[in-house]
């Protein structure tokens, strides 16, 4: 069986130094001129943005909300662009820093040999999500170097101390790389913890993770992110979010097969391997993994499995090989590279994207940087007309000439960090609206990451006025809570009341939607008025009809949600009518087919947008 190598990386040659630099110097030069920065990354920008101008940690600056997933990475974000006075500096210039000591580090401290160095700059070198996400402006630089850190240590035998110190920056960086080092803590931590002076070192480690979830609390009110309400409270069906998780997996196999075949590797070798920590380490991508799947994966191809990615690579670095010689080695670093150009994407050294490639062709699953090259790459940093030709830019552009006040967003990225802090964002995907991620989601149409919410009735006026002007009688009592906890001053008299009952689920109840009309099918009038809650129809039985004919206003969007004994299945989108025409208009909708297969007995009519003047006439099931 393998077993882990727990040597330290034997004195290598002046030839082998001289070629591990050389291959270190092709990697920098690979990921600069691939340099991009993430449309999500100028989420985290604004934020930056306005705790320079004395806003504090925020949105917007009316009111304290926690829209990135990275504490660690956002303070190494302040603190670059402090200096720098430039975030797309900050951001790439702290990822090109943290992936060379990453790669740095693999090659001259975790590789056991020569050889294993040799595979490990090819790897990462030849690895799609590890080099586009290493100078994206999100956390995954800093991820990879913390997790080759935690590796290293818990594969070496460090203090417990150190141990634990590294898991809690990890998690403060990213939280759900929590479950990818866990089974590694747990074990490298058995023993240490039965002695007194074990268990007060194995604790004191976790205090950046403490304090910062202490601050988390005291400041926004909530121990996780906005973005993990609004991400993992979707009501999408659990059977369709994994579903739509193995087909992440699907095209990470397609569109960035060194990943997926590092992992396999990984997991392979850990299995058969002696060493307890090495079977923890591939049983925390397992877990990792399965969560992945069960949240439903990711639209970005390659951020959420390169960590993966590189603690399956971690794995192969310690493990024992009866190759002897460069011949061998060198073969296996052809063969990987030769591995990378069999994307489904362009090859990883293209720097221009090719335009006619299927960016969103991997079941939704996008490469990012091709389309966000555009504008926000390196070659273009620094021009005069940054973000050429961007829609975003132009939206920012519309509503600042307007004076509007508030605006709603999808993609706030760019758009939102454009308007500055003049215009108060409402992100319709919750990432930075505290009281959209704590509202039902659309289910459909959906997109891993993207669950989009109705805006309550009277929020707007809200917002602008200042005064609580919601017209639900519970939404206006869930926001008169939520802004005891988000907007008061921090040290207001009841103020830590309001949170606990916010995090206990106290005023939960005043969130759930008010009940729809009710009708049957055969009782249905030929025109019915809704409310903003829609109308729930009884079909009076089980039906497997696989296509559903509605007649509803034409200038306004719906969407049907089909229902079995009061569980929610899946759901269709009917858009509004291209010509704009008020008056009823017949529309054929096909049942999703895991509705079909399943069945349905009752269907509901929801309003998404429009005139505020909806109204449905007859549903009829076809064959």
């Amino acid at each position: 069986m393998l077993s882990c190598i727990r040597v330290p990386h034997p004195r290598l040659s002046i030839q082998s130094r001289a070629v591990l630099w050389i291959l270190l110097a092709i990697f920098l030069a690979i990921i600069v001129q691939r340099a991009w920065v993430a449309e999500d990354a100028y989420i985290s920008f604004r934020t930056v943005d306005n705790f320079l101008h004395g806003f504090g940690l925020r949105w917007n600056p009316s009111e304290r909300v926690q829209s990135y997933t990275h504490p660690l990475w956002m303070l190494v974000l302040l603190a670059g662009t402090a200096l720098s006075r430039d975030p797309w500096l900050a951001a790439v210039g702290a990822g090109v820093v943290f992936s060379m000591a990453t790669v740095w580090f693999g090659a001259f401290r975790l590789a056991a040999t020569s050889g294993h160095a040799y595979l490990f700059l090819a790897s990462a070198a030849t690895c799609f999500g590890f080099v586009d996400y290493s100078t994206s402006g999100l956390e995954n630089s800093l991820a990879h170097l913390l997790l080759a850190l935690f590796a290293a240590a818990c594969l070496g035998g460090a203090a417990i101390w150190r141990i634990s110190l590294l898991y809690a920056l990890l998690c403060v960086n990213r939280l759900d790389h929590g479950l990818l080092c866990l089974p590694m803590l747990v074990v490298a931590g058995w023993r240490e913890v039965r002695t007194a002076r074990g268990a007060l070192e194995f604790a004191a480690g976790f205090a950046p993770l403490i304090a910062w979830e202490a601050f988390s609390v005291f400041y926004y009110g909530f121990p996780f992110p906005n973005t993990a309400y609004a991400k993992l409270s979707n009501g999408v069906p659990a059977f369709d979010l994994a579903a739509q998780g193995l087909r992440y997996l699907d095209a990470t196999a397609q569109g960035d097969p060194v990943a997926f075949c590092t992992v396999v590797a990984g997991l392979l070798a850990s299995a058969w391997s002696r060493d307890w920590l090495m079977r923890a380490a591939g049983s925390g991508i397992v877990l990792y993994i399965a969560f992945l799947v069960k949240a439903g994966g990711d639209f970005m191809l390659g951020r959420l499995t390169s960590a993966p990615f590189l603690l399956a690579l971690t794995v192969l670095m310690r493990t024992e090989s009866r190759w002897r010689g460069n011949v061998p080695w060198l073969i296996a670093c052809l063969a990987v590279v030769v591995l990378g150009n069999m994307s489904a994407l362009p090859a990883y050294l293209e720097v221009a994207p090719d335009p006619g490639h299927p960016r969103f062709g991997l079941h939704h699953v996008a490469d990012e940087r091709s389309v966000y090259w555009d504008g926000t790459a390196i070659r273009f940093h620094g021009s005069p007309a940054r973000f050429p030709e961007h829609p975003f830019r132009w939206i920012a552009q519309r509503d600042l000439a307007a004076g509007r006040k508030v605006v709603y967003y999808t993609n706030v990225g760019i758009a939102g960090w454009a308007v500055g802090r003049r215009i108060h964002v409402i992100d319709l995907y919750a990432l930075g609206d505290p009281l959209l991620a704590r509202l039902p989601a659309q289910v459909a149409p959906w997109r891993s990451g993207h669950f989009r919410r109705d805006v309550p009735w009277g929020y707007t006026e809200t917002l602008e006025s200042g005064e609580n002007k919601m017209f639900h009688e519970n939404h206006r009592q869930y926001w008169a809570h939520l802004v005891a906890a988000t907007r008061a001053p921090l040290a207001s008299p009841g103020r830590w009341a309001e949170i606990v009952g916010l995090n206990t689920g106290k005023w939960d109840h005043l969130l759930a939607p008010a009940a729809p009309k009710h009708a049957s099918i055969a009782d249905l009038p030929e025109v019915t008025l809704l409310g903003g809650e829609g109308i729930q129809i009884d079909l009076g039985g089980k039906s497997h009809a696989p296509r559903v004919e509605v007649r509803v206003d034409a200038n306004d969007a719906y969407y049907l949600r089909f229902f079995l004994q009061g569980v929610a299945l899946t759901g269709a989108d009917i858009p509004p009518d291209g010509a704009g025409e008020p008056g009823l208009r017949a529309v054929m909708i096909t049942v999703p087919w895991y509705a079909q297969w399943r069945g349905y007995d009752t269907i509901r009519v929801v309003p998404r947008e429009g005139d505020s003047k909806y109204s449905i006439g007859r549903i009829r099931l076809l064959d």
